[in-house]
Order: structure tokens, then C-alpha cells, then sequence
């Protein structure tokens, strides 16, 4: 049976009274009068040749065929939904927020490759450590999520991007001037810290996950320099400040190129990894993101 015009404008106030139990709500929802509403579905009842709502004094109650009509124009308004959304998509955006580290040292210099290939989706990133709850999680405005912390996240779409191997770092002068940098306290060297390593970390939390895996004590006293981001701390371990921490993953280039080298042979892996959110995945550019996103990061993962 083809649709009309007038069964879809028929369709639509039936669905608003459905989903709000009242042809008032829906008379609001659409801009229509009360009798407006009631006379478009008197009009589907007849087009049918059977009731939708049994009508009460204080209120409607939907009869099995309402009800069955009501859950396939629900699927039927989410798939509609879904391709508008795509269909707007396709003028394309992307709102990425991304933890800076691997803003900065690993997307940033990738991610030309992503735009080449797609060069319809505008790409916009926000490089910010966030604490992520509900209320963030929930935004509209942001189409993908990539967090760094061990946290599992539910009621959003989680697809893991990489782990965290963690060796401290330093260029090659320094441990040159301290080539038994962790054997005591030696108040001479520096260790350089992200002074929190994922929003709501203590502090130190990556040099202290690494000293307890190579079975070595919590940090005591040492002279330590705290910068707000782990890509401040790797650049100024990098100019001979000290030792960083580094997440192996963001800094083997640094390794290869030797602006940085291993301070210990011991890399440990960390409990923390990147993760991509997302609450739309089926999104055309969240879907195209994230599947050029898994497949960079995976060969990453082979190659070191």
C-alpha cells in the first residue's frame, strides 16, 4: 500500500500522541490544535479500518495494533533520523577532543593521511584533558572521545586504539652525566613529571606503576620538576632537563631519531591505554574516523 501525503501527515500525529500519551502534548509538540490532532487520527483509524487508542476521560490507551504501530514507527523515526544525521554529515564535520599528548605527537602528524583520503569532512580537534562524566559524555557537540586512563566506560561506544608500554627517557647527554640514575636517591638528578597522567591520577602514578613492576619502592624524595601536560615533560627530558616518563607508543620516533634514548632497558606495560568514545558510531564520519584510527594504530602496534 503506497503512502500519501495525508497518511504520513497522519503518521506523524500519531506518533507524537503515542509517544506523549495525550493529544494535547502532541497538539503542543506539532504547533496543532487539540482537534487538529484528534481529527488526523479519527482520519489513519479510518484509513486503517480499526482503533489505535481506546479513549478514556483522563487520558488514551493504545490498543494492540496501536501499540504495535507505535514500536515500528519508532524504529522506523530512528533510521530516518540516522540517515538526515548522515545526510547532514555529508557536509562534514568531525569534533574530535582528544587528550594533548596524543594530539600533538601522534594524531597530529597522522592524520593528513585521513584527510586526503576523505576530503569532504571538515576535522575539528579540541586537544584537552577533560574529565569525562555524564554531563561530557552526553554533549552533542562532540561526534568522538580519545581518552587516555584504565577506565571502562558504559552507555557509550568504546573501541581500544592503543596500549601504554612506559620506560623512562632522557637524551642521550644526561644518562651519559648519570648512567646509574636509579640506583639511590641521588639528589643531582631530576625526574620529570606529568602531573597527572589522566584526570583524577595521583601524582607520579606511571613512575611509581614502573618502579613497582622492576620491583623498586614508591618515589621518595627527589628533586622533580611538574609540568601539566606529558608532552612538556618528554620535550624538556629531550633538551637534557632530566628523565620523563615516556609512553613508548608516543615516543619511538624520539628513540629512533636518538633525540631521546632508554634510561632503563625496563619497559613496563601500564594498566592505562587509549580508547576512542563515541555515541554515534554508525555516523559517517565517525565510522570512517574510527576504522582509519583502529587500522593506523594497529600498525603501530607491529612495528615496535
Amino acid at each position: 500500500m503506497a503512502l500519501t501525503p495525508s497518511d504520513l501527515a497522519w503518521l506523524r500525529c500519531f506518533e507524537s500522541a503515542a509517544r506523549t500519551g495525550s493529544f494535547t502534548e502532541a497538539a503542543r509538540e506539532l504547533n496543532l490544535s487539540q482537534s487538529a490532532i484528534s481529527q488526523q487520527i479519527r482520519s489513519l483509524e479510518q484509513r486503517l479500518g480499526r482503533a489505535l487508542f481506546v479513549r478514556k476521560s483522563r487520558g488514551l490507551d493504545l490498543t494492540a495494533l496501536g501499540l504495535q504501530l507505535k514500536d515500528e514507527l519508532g524504529q522506523s523515526m530512528r533510521q530516518i533520523e540516522m540517515a538526515l544525521s548522515n545526510a547532514i554529515d555529508q557536509k562534514h564535520t568531525l569534533n574530535v577532543n582528544c587528550v594533548p599528548t596524543f594530539a600533538l605527537r601522534w594524531l597530529m602528524p597522522r592524520v593528513g593521511r585521513f584527510l586526503q583520503q576523505y576530503p569532504d569532512i571538515e576535522f575539528r580537534i579540541n586537544a584537552d584533558n577533560v574529565r569525562i562524566d555524564e554531563q561530557f559524555l552526553s554533549a552533542q557537540d562532540v561526534d568522538v572521545i580519545i581518552t587516555y586512563d584504565p577506565v571502562d566506560y558504559t552507555g557509550i561506544h568504546q573501541v581500544r586504539l592503543l596500549g601504554s608500554r612506559i620506560v623512562p627517557v632522557c637524551s642521550p647527554a644526561y644518562l651519559a652525566d648519570h648512567p646509574h640514575w636509579d640506583e639511590d636517591e641521588d639528589e643531582n638528578v631530576t625526574l620529570l613529571h606529568d602531573e597527572s597522567a589522566w584526570v583524577g591520577a595521583a601524582r607520579y602514578v606511571e613512575w611509581n606503576i614502573w618502579r613497582e613492576s622492576v620491583g623498586k619502592p614508591p618515589l621518595g624524595a627527589h628533586r622533580s620538576q611538574l609540568f601539566n601536560l606529558s608532552d612538556m615533560a618528554l620535550a624538556a627530558a629531550a633538551r637534557g632537563a632530566g628523565i620523563a616518563m615516556g609512553r613508548l607508543e608516543l615516543v619511538h620516533e624520539e628513540l629512533a631519531k636518538g633525540n631521546l634514548v632508554q634510561a632503563s632497558p625496563e619497559v613496563v606495560v601500564s594498566n592505562s591505554r587509549y580508547a576512542l568514545l563515541s555515541h554515534q558510531p554508525r555516523k559517517r564520519s565517525v565510522a570512517l574516523f574510527t576504522s582509519w584510527l583502529v587500522e593506523e594504530c594497529r600498525a603501530l602496534e607491529l612495528s615496535i
